[in-house]
């Protein structure tokens, strides 16, 4: 089995956001990831992927928190890059099928609220344990929920993050990594 590897990723972060913090092997006298990627065959690997840096940061996970996480790096100046294990962006079965105010208010913060409520529909009546209540009254610019199925707000959100220089792989995912002096390496499948 062939793998592929980032050089030099210098952080790795998990879909959700979360940084990871212990790059390296686990608790005392358990084996490290480096020795998972050292047994991958690296001979089939394209050259020109081993000769370069190809980020600076690298996500795990393309759905809407990798794919926002990615979008709000970029923003800030950083060289980032997704790895995503689906082929393409469609989604079997449906995941996420709203997005709540809070959501709304950071989509509006970047300017592209308008992008998600122009496709979805508004309720502004939540629910608790099977008893409705009106959110109209919330203090936000957003006062509802919009229902909005994930395959259409990963659809928006692509979009958007096209229009930042971040590459996403599709069709591979993480294996391995591991921290060495001048960065991580990340390996893929």
């Amino acid at each position: 089995s062939g793998g592929h590897r980032f050089e030099h990723a210098h952080r790795h972060y998990f879909a959700d956001g979360r940084q990871h913090k212990q790059i390296g092997g686990g608790e005392r006298g358990q084996p490290s990831l480096g020795s998972e990627i050292a047994g991958h065959d690296h001979a089939r690997v394209d050259k020109r992927l081993q000769q370069r840096q190809l980020a600076r940061i690298v996500i795990a996970g393309g759905g809407p928190t990798g794919m926002m996480l990615a979008a709000e790096l970029a923003l800030a100046g950083v060289d980032v890059a997704i790895v995503e294990r689906r082929a393409s962006q469609d989604l079997a079965g449906s995941r996420a099928g709203g997005l709540r105010s809070r959501t709304l208010e950071i989509l509006d913060q970047r300017g592209i609220a308008d992008r998600f409520i122009s496709e979805g529909q508004i309720a502004q009546v939540g629910g608790f344990a099977g008893v409705e209540f009106s959110i109209a009254d919330f203090p936000t610019r957003h006062p509802y929920t919009l229902g909005l199925w994930q395959n259409h707000i990963e659809r928006i959100l692509a979009g958007w993050l096209g229009e930042f220089p971040v590459t996403v792989y599709r069709g591979r995912e993480v294996t391995a990594f591991t921290q060495g002096d001048s960065g991580v390496d990340v390996a893929l499948s």
